[in-house]
């Protein structure tokens, strides 16, 4: 039994951080807020996804890069105005 009540409380308290987590990210502006906005979905998900990866990695995966490690708000190439 008391094996249990501690693998219920458990699940519990691993619940409450993950909804608390959950509502935070919901808090945080994105990075585009009073920038370009994001690109329009194309038809699908995956293909929006794999629309993104590309523009990140083959445009200006250097300058994201540093603005996401380096906080750096100079993010001003053509290429990542896409994003």
């Amino acid at each position: 039994m008391v094996k249990k009540d501690s693998l219920l409380s458990a699940i519990v308290t691993l619940l409450i951080i993950c909804g608390a987590l959950a509502i935070e990210a919901k808090s945080i502006p994105p990075p585009w807020v009073g920038k370009h906005l994001p690109p329009e979905p194309v038809r699908g998900l995956w293909r929006f996804l794999r629309q993104c990866g590309r523009t990140l990695t083959n445009e200006c995966g250097q300058i994201v890069y540093e603005y996401v490690f380096y906080v750096r708000n100079d993010i001003t190439k053509d290429c990542c105005n896409k994003l």
